[in-house]
């Protein structure tokens, strides 16, 4: 239970005490992330009215509800219910992840990443408010979700933006550790022209953990744009498939782009829906 100012009862001057909306937002994140409810008190004036700024926030919170209202509502807590400055709840057997956005914070990252609440097999993850599932990869029992370009500068809503894991077609990294490879390779081993979904094949040799690179993967239009940062982390050697959809892209050619240290390749990719 708190008031949205500091006082209980009407007084004239404390919308100046008014606390941001992004501040009412993220505590009702925490409070829903442990399991409770928050009973936020406005009191009216002696006419049953309320300050103009009163309802201006109101009316801010309800435009973020409709966007993320389902991370709140017949939500429970789940364990843990927090890592950084996100903050997780859980419905039957999806789990959501609200990431509070910091101070003056106006875009969205590229990535985001956490280690409590790791997609299960066939799972799918969705910004809620875009229509698409996102790209992600698990390494080293870590989610690294990426962000589309179009909008990063452009989110869905403001305040706080909702992760929704749920079941559905994965697309993951999985190693098979059988054997390590004696040479870098990212392999053509998906049709070209493709179809939306394919599968893409790398191997790193033994040589790579000594020099302790990045591995970047990345998906290039025929400008020259880059369109997705696939992936972008310290792996361990060994051979790698990444589960690729390219359902959200528009026909045409594409280049794969596959660079550690000093090594690079370039694969041509037709996409055909």
């Amino acid at each position: 239970c708190m008031p949205m100012g500091i006082f209980w009862s009407n007084v004239s001057f404390d919308t100046i005490n008014y606390k941001s909306t992004d501040s009412l937002i993220h505590t009702l994140a925490e409070v829903a992330s442990k399991g409770g409810n928050l009973l936020l008190n406005v009191s009216p004036d002696k006419f049953g009215g309320w300050p103009y700024k009163a309802y201006y926030q109101l009316n801010e919170i309800g435009n973020w509800m409709n966007i993320s209202g389902s991370a709140i509502y017949e939500t429970s807590y789940t364990t843990p219910f927090k890592e950084n400055n996100i903050f997780f709840t859980k419905k039957a057997d999806t789990v959501y992840a609200l990431y509070l956005k910091y101070d003056n914070q106006t875009t969205m990252p590229s990535q985001i990443s956490f280690t409590g609440h790791l997609p299960r097999q066939n799972s799918n993850i969705y910004l809620l408010g875009y229509p698409f599932p996102l790209n992600y990869s698990v390494l080293s029992n870590k989610v690294y979700i990426n962000i589309p370009p179009e909008i990063q500068n452009n989110p869905p809503c403001r305040h706080a933006w909702v992760f929704k894991l749920v079941k559905g077609n994965s697309i993951n990294i999985n190693i098979n550790n059988s054997k390590i490879p004696e040479k870098f390779k990212l392999y053509q081993n998906y049709p070209n022209p493709f179809n939306p979904e394919t599968t893409i094949i790398f191997d790193l040799p033994s040589v790579h953990n000594s020099k302790k690179n990045i591995v970047k993967l990345k998906i290039f239009n025929s400008q020259g744009k880059e369109i997705e940062m696939l992936v972008n982390h310290y792996l361990s050697p060994g051979s790698y498939s990444l589960n690729f959809s390219g359902k959200n892209l528009p026909s045409g050619v594409y280049f794969l782009d596959f660079k550690v240290g000093d090594y690079s390749e370039t694969r041509k990719i037709i996409l055909v829906k």
